[in-house]
């Protein structure tokens, strides 16, 4: 799903440059619902860094509310971070030998 940069949760975390996390969707604003409709549940968004700048966000979404814990939220920032240094090596630009 692709959302205009700043607009709802993902967007939030994109233009912060911080994780959000929003243990009830159905009581935030900034939610926008899925294509599915569904709106109940808890979401993590983490920004994805590559040299001081956002590339991407994670969100990591569940159907349940307050389903994510403070190790769940710490693991999706490494895999962020991985994500990130991947975005690195696509990026390089090929070398004659």
């Amino acid at each position: 799903m692709r959302l205009p940069i700043g607009s709802g949760i993902a967007g939030a975390a994109f233009t912060s440059e911080e994780t959000v996390y929003c243990p009830d969707c159905s009581d935030d604003a900034r939610f926008r619902d899925l294509p599915q409709g569904h709106r109940q549940g808890s979401i993590v968004c983490v920004p994805i860094k590559r040299g001081g700048d956002v590339t991407g966000v994670l969100s990591v979404w569940s159907t349940w509310e307050n389903a994510f814990w403070l190790g769940d939220t710490l693991y999706f920032e490494a895999l962020a971070a991985a994500i990130a240094s991947l975005e690195v090596f696509e990026q390089e630009p090929e070398r004659a030998v």
